[in-house]
């Protein structure tokens, strides 16, 4: 008896995109232009192996 595969079809990379972003739940964005966001200190790239 012979398996067949099926074969996948091709992930569109825009598609794909779309649907992660339409996936998220958070606000950040929207709050980050509300000025709601705290300003959070930058992280010195020397600390973080950089």
């Amino acid at each position: 008896m012979v398996v067949k595969k099926e074969k996948k079809k091709p992930i569109n990379p825009k598609s794909f995109r779309i649907s992660l972003w339409n996936q998220r739940d958070d606000c950040y964005s929207d709050e980050r232009s509300a000025g709601t966001v705290k300003k959070q200190d930058k992280i010195e790239m020397s600390f973080v192996g950089g």
